[in-house]
């Protein structure tokens, strides 16, 4: 089931038309250079890779700079919170996430269905992803050239029951192309296994404990 966070459009699209007031034609903040028209800003395929998910000192070894700076801000976030488990990269959910900003980009909207009707649950089935649970959130957003600003933002304008910190998600993976950005959290499927969580009252959220 498409949570909450996947009925924030319209929020988005007036905050986008806050952000082009603030910052200028089209939401550049000021001071940044902007990407040449299409450009999508995301890791490079590496041909033969087999490895799925990683953590911010493996990005950091593989030099992929924009992954790690977005996942290194997320797990900072849970950090703080004592939020656990720390997320992982997710190379599916990275897929699923360049698609879909690639739409939004090329159709020019904000939108979590495509044109064509498609969803980034699609998306994210379709590149390989687990989601047999159906426990995907996000944000998608427009005005941002950096990962730690869209992500800060986003946790300022929805401080409560924000999925950046909640413990359900253990998997993340997002795009930017120009200045539309897609950030995805999922948890995997466990092939027809009972999940147990436990409602913990220190992070207020439910920890996943394990499945049976």
């Amino acid at each position: 089931m498409i949570m909450q966070h996947f009925l924030i459009a319209l929020y988005l699209c007036g905050i986008a038309a806050l952000l082009s007031s603030c910052a200028g034609t089209g939401g550049v903040h000021p001071g940044v250079t902007a990407p040449p028209p299409g450009e999508t800003v995301g890791p490079a395929p590496r041909p033969g890779q087999t490895v799925l998910s990683y953590t911010e000192e493996e990005l950091q070894v593989l030099g992929n700079t924009f992954a790690y700076n977005v996942l290194k801000r997320l797990n900072d976030l849970r950090r703080d919170r004592n939020v656990q488990p720390l997320l992982r990269w997710h190379r599916h959910l990275e897929e699923a996430a360049v698609g879909h900003t690639q739409e939004m980009a090329r159709n020019n909207h904000l939108n979590w269905v495509a044109n064509d009707g498609t969803t980034v649950e699609d998306r994210a089935i379709a590149a390989g992803y687990p989601l047999g649970s159906q426990l995907l959130d996000g944000f998608i957003g427009v005005g941002y050239f950096s990962g730690p600003d869209f992500i800060d933002s986003m946790m300022r304008i929805y401080p409560i029951d924000n999925p950046f910190v909640a413990a359900r998600f253990v998997h993340v993976g997002a795009a930017r192309v120009g200045t539309r950005w897609t950030i995805l959290l999922a948890f995997p499927s466990t092939n027809n296994k009972t999940m147990v969580f436990e409602w913990d009252d220190d992070v207020d959220s439910p920890v996943f404990q394990g499945s049976f």
